[in-house]
């Protein structure tokens, strides 16, 4: 199945502007590999395993850009904790 390029674009820019926003989490985030995920029975958000950051589209698409920011943030602080 072809990637949702307008998720993935989204995944991209929220993780770059979190780089000049706020770098701990930028840098964190940067260091997961972005995997889509088109099966909500495994993921239906967002999820990490500490090397991957997983994201469903349909959820993306319902975040504005500051909520996605937000949403990255909060996965990677699983992966801190």
């Amino acid at each position: 199945m072809a990637k949702d390029q307008k998720a993935e674009d989204a995944m991209v820019k929220a993780r770059l502007m979190l780089m000049l926003e706020q770098p701990f989490f930028g840098t964190l985030a940067l260091q997961l590999e972005m995997v889509e995920v088109t099966d909500a029975s495994f993921v239906d958000t967002m999820a990490v395993d500490g090397r991957h950051l997983f994201y469903h589209p349909p959820f993306c698409a319902t975040l504005s850009e500051k909520e996605m920011r937000g949403v990255i943030a909060h996965e990677v602080m699983h992966c801190a904790f």
